[in-house]
């Protein structure tokens, strides 16, 4: 008896529909990205998100949706290796005291001598002036991880106790 009305419980749940899901454009106004990896966002520019691209470019667009504008707040799309799926920029964080080091961390990969590459955790200097950007000559690499293959390079970067995950 117990066997029937779990077995009529479980059937009932099987044919159930899935919830309807329908996707919205977040930015509708935006050109289309290229392999967008990450969207971020700190509470010292709040009308701003940072929108990563696996390319090495990382974009300062509006919150709202509707405007157009973007500027780059990140170009290393001549830097990153992009050879395969799983490599590029990869990670990218604000420093914890960004509002007064201005630094901000980025994971990502690097092509060496030989074919060899390697993964990377930087820190970056931004611009105190003006418009946000990182700056050409503020980099300090913090890590390198010598990596085999193009393939199982994800990760990310977050500054919570300086957590990233390598693969």
């Amino acid at each position: 008896m117990i066997a029937t009305v779990l077995l009529l419980a479980c059937s009932s749940l099987l044919v159930q529909e899935p919830p309807k899901y329908e996707l919205v454009d977040a930015f509708p106004a935006q050109d289309k990205f290229d392999k967008p990896l990450y969207l971020a966002h700190h509470a010292t520019d709040p009308e701003v998100y940072y929108v990563v691209e696996q390319d090495g470019t990382i974009y300062r667009i509006g919150r709202g949706g509707d405007d157009a504008e973007r500027s780059v707040f990140l170009d290393w799309t001549g830097v990153v290796l992009r050879k395969n799926w799983e490599e590029g920029l990869l990670g990218f964080t604000f420093d914890p005291d960004y509002e007064n080091t201005g630094y901000v961390y980025v994971y990502w990969s690097e092509e060496l001598p030989k074919g060899r590459r390697r993964s990377v955790i930087s820190r970056l200097e931004t611009e105190r002036e003006g418009e946000p950007r990182v700056r050409d000559d503020g980099q300090l690499v913090i890590l390198t991880v010598d990596q085999p293959f193009g393939n199982h390079n994800g990760g990310t970067t977050s500054t919570r106790k300086y957590h990233h995950g390598f693969r």
